[in-house]
């Protein structure tokens, strides 16, 4: 590890540069799919045992309507989801996937798989343990703190091979 920044700022920027690497991996295992984000979103409807609605959405990503509404139309644009109004509420509306998504679920799966186990490689069962659970205390403690609520609009970030590349250096 190269030791640059102060300790207390180095967390945060090892978190960042994670997350980086963690999507890419991800983007690249899926590049031939014809959607190029939200797989995770995908995963997330699928694997949900009760039908999920928009506002189900928005409170388990943490992201604001908005947002919510927005990846669910490139969705449904892409052909990946269809939206469907609940009876008891025609304000309200289900998320279904489509076959075409369906389809996808194995391949998806199997890319999340692969990243975590690729991440995880080297590091033992006790060594996972311990991660996890500090990790977990991690977020806790934040999560009791007064803070801003930000929101990432993956739409502006831009994952490109030369700025992946960068940031293994």
């Amino acid at each position: 590890m190269i030791e640059t920044e102060p300790q207390l700022l180095h967390i945060g920027r090892l978190f960042g540069k994670l997350t980086k690497l963690y999507i890419g991996f991800i983007t690249k295992q899926l590049e031939d799919l014809p959607i190029e984000r939200y797989f995770y979103v995908l995963l997330l409807i699928h694997k949900t045992e009760k039908p999920l609605t928009q506002k189900d959405l928005s409170e388990m990503l943490e992201i604001d309507k908005t947002s919510t509404v927005r990846l669910l139309d490139y969705l449904q644009e892409n052909k990946m989801l269809k939206r469907k109004v609940k009876p008891d509420d025609r304000r309200s509306h289900y998320l279904v996937l489509t076959k075409l998504a369906e389809n996808y679920i194995p391949e998806i799966e199997k890319a999340f798989e692969g990243v975590n186990e690729k991440l995880l490689q080297q590091v033992g069962k006790e060594e996972q343990e311990v991660f996890f659970n500090v990790f977990g205390k991690m977020i806790c403690n934040l999560s009791q703190e007064p803070r801003d609520n930000i929101f990432l609009d993956f739409n502006k970030i831009n994952i490109s091979k030369a700025s992946l590349k960068a940031s293994l250096k």
